[in-house]
């Protein structure tokens, strides 16, 4: 936040392209610091604030949006590429998944994949394992095979 108020300031004393680059990146990491913080909502007022300020780095602003939209649970994108690509091509969106992936909940509530995708169906296998450990309902060869 100080870093912020600070650069803003800065634009304020000195204008000019390389004061709006340090404020254009107090914004970036103030947006995902509030992300980080699980503060969603006050990023994407923040963000909108950064972008109507800097319409110039519409690019930029559009990856923190998505960024942020991950960060929320939100993996509608990456499931979308994961749909439509053919099945010799996914690797690359399953990486992708697998560096975003933090709850299983998204692929579960998915209405952009079919009932009985593959991934959909890994996940509940996933989640029907995870629950039967906790429950204590596994046996040990079933929790060594996981």
């Amino acid at each position: 936040m100080a870093a912020l108020k600070e650069a803003k300031e800065l634009a304020k004393r000195a204008p000019g392209p390389e004061s709006d680059a340090l404020l254009a990146a107090a914004y970036r990491a103030r947006i995902a610091d509030l992300a980080n913080q699980r503060l969603h909502r006050e990023a994407h007022e923040l963000l909108a604030i950064a972008a109507a300020r800097f319409p110039e780095a519409g690019d930029e602003w559009q990856r923190a949006a998505l960024q942020l939209t991950r960060a929320e649970g939100n993996l509608d994108d990456l499931l979308l590429q994961w749909r439509d690509a053919p099945e010799a091509e996914r690797s690359a969106t399953a990486a992708a998944l697998a560096a975003e992936l933090r709850d299983l909940q998204p692929i579960l509530a998915s209405t952009v994949l079919a009932a009985d995708d593959p991934l959909r169906a890994a996940a509940r296998g996933l989640a029907a394992a995870f629950e039967a450990v906790a429950a204590g309902k596994a046996d040990a060869a079933s929790r060594s095979a996981l």
